[in-house]
Formats: C-alpha cells, structure tokens, sequence
C-alpha cells in the first residue's frame, strides 16, 4: 500500500509546554508501514476501522521507542476538515491501540489526513512532522 507523506516544518513561535498523555500505552499490535525522516520513524496507518456503535477506531499508533521526540496524533475528517481525536504529547516506546472519535460518522468509507507533529526531548522545540492520507472503514 502506498501511504503519502508530506513533511510540516515548524514555526518560529514558540509554544508553551504541553502535557504528556497519559491515555498513551504499550501497544499490543505495532503498526505495518512506517517511513524514516531526519531520523525520527514516522509510522502509517492507512485504513482505521471505526465501529458505529461505540465510536471507537483501531489505530495502534505509535511514538517508535528510539524516537529523540515527543509525537502528537491529531486526526482529521478530509471531506470537512473536523478534527476527530488529538493526542497530547506521547513518550517514545507508548502510543494508542485505540481512540474514541469525537464525532458518529455513518457506514462507509471515509477519508482522512492523520497529523503527527514533533517535539523535541531534550529541547521540547518543535521538528518536523507528517501528514498521511488514511481511510475510515466505518462498520
């Protein structure tokens, strides 16, 4: 399967801190594909299955336990540009087998844009970060 990825570079501004996530976890599946920029694992999900009746969507995403970063999950609803789920900061080696969407979507096929931005450990200045296309297999 051929995941987009498209780089977003950082502001200047700088941004006050942010908590860590403390709904992140070990995952119990790891995600398949993942593509390597300046040196931080960059890992895709490129279909998300969402069940109707509880909201809830299997994403097994992940900060790569050798990652010198924070990541932040935020995912986007492509036909509305809604923001469904974001993350707070997440650890290297945590991430989430599953989130709750913010909003019901009907049966279907949806797409979607995942946004990972990063946040340095040692600095906590932002880096470089990711979009990728995914489809929500709502069932």
């Amino acid at each position: 399967m051929l995941l987009l990825l498209q780089f977003v570079w950082p502001s200047s501004h700088a941004k006050k801190p942010e908590a860590v996530d403390a709904r992140a976890e070990k995952l119990v599946k790891k995600t398949t594909t993942s593509s390597r920029a300046e040196s931080i694992t960059i890992p895709g999900t490129p279909t998300i299955n969402v069940s109707t009746k509880t909201n809830m969507a299997q994403v097994g995403w992940e900060n790569p336990v050798k990652n010198p970063c924070y990541f932040k999950y935020r995912l986007i609803l492509a036909e509305s540009g809604e923001t469904l789920f974001q993350s707070q900061l997440i650890k290297p080696g945590l991430g989430f087998n599953e989130i709750h969407l913010s909003k019901s979507l009907p049966k279907g096929k949806h797409q979607a844009i995942i946004v990972i931005e990063t946040t340095s450990l040692a600095t906590g200045k932002p880096l470089n970060g990711a979009k990728l296309n995914s489809v929500l297999n709502v069932v």
